[in-house]
């Protein structure tokens, strides 16, 4: 029998793949869990038109990032956040709290895209690299104590 996986199964396959598998197995297992479902011609037919609607729109995501990637190339953005009287930050800033500040600033960034070898813990400037789109990006980040 062939079917759709709706779920991933260890040893079988991932949420959208189509198996060919014995008609026992389907039915007693993989339909009867909701792991899948029979493989007719328009359960294929949707799983064509939302594959490449999926792709499409990794497509648009993508060229987006590009766009982004150009306009905050080189920019320069300040955090002012709290720090003692040597300039140790009582906060240290991690990958989400830079994110978020970006996103104040409307540049939508998302953690996993900012490259950061440890936390920022002292006022100061530094230089680092997102990753969008595949392109990596410079950008300079202010601490200021506020």
């Amino acid at each position: 029998m062939k079917i759709i996986l709706t779920k991933e199964v260890r040893g079988l396959g991932h949420v959208g793949e189509t198996k060919e598998v014995s008609d026992g197995y389907a039915r007693n297992f993989l339909l009867a869990n909701g792991l899948a479902r029979e493989a007719t011609s328009t359960a294929l037919q949707t799983l064509d038109s939302q594959k490449a609607k999926k792709q499409k729109q990794e497509i648009k995501n993508k060229k987006t990032k590009q766009i982004l990637a150009k306009k905050i190339n080189g920019r320069s953005f300040t955090i002012k956040s709290k720090a003692d009287d040597s300039g140790t930050l009582y906060a240290g800033l991690n990958a989400e709290a830079i994110s978020e500040e970006l996103k104040k600033n409307k540049f939508f960034i998302e953690p996993e895209e900012i490259v950061l070898g440890e936390n920022i813990k002292k006022i100061g400037d530094y230089q680092f690299e997102l990753i969008l789109a595949g392109e990596k990006v410079k950008i300079k980040l202010n601490i200021a104590n506020c």
